[in-house]
């Protein structure tokens, strides 16, 4: 569940990006990044806590893959952002003539 979810504002295509992104952190980390005892506990999690680093949670992550220092951003919004950035990156990084 999106933080904009849990508040109970407008749900939007930035839901499922947020979504996408915890997915991403699970399969790379090998554990969930907000975790909870009850789902009151989670929703918690999710609005209060920033996730461990994904390199913090497994080895060999690339850089490329830490979204930011703090976990996941809180916000879709900054998460696009954040993606936007990396991707760009990412992509002029495979550009590059091998040398």
């Amino acid at each position: 569940m999106s933080p904009e979810q849990a508040q109970g504002f407008k749900v939007d295509a930035r839901t499922d990006i947020w979504s996408l992104g915890v997915v991403l952190y699970e399969m790379l980390a090998g554990r969930r990044p907000f975790e909870g005892v009850t789902q009151s506990h989670l929703i918690v999690s999710i609005l209060e806590k920033k996730p461990p680093p994904i390199g913090a949670e497994a080895t060999g992550i690339p850089e490329a893959c830490e979204l930011s220092p703090g976990g996941l951003p809180k916000r879709s919004l900054r998460m696009i952002s954040m993606l936007r950035v990396r991707c760009s990156a990412r992509s002029r990084a495979l550009q590059r003539p091998a040398q």
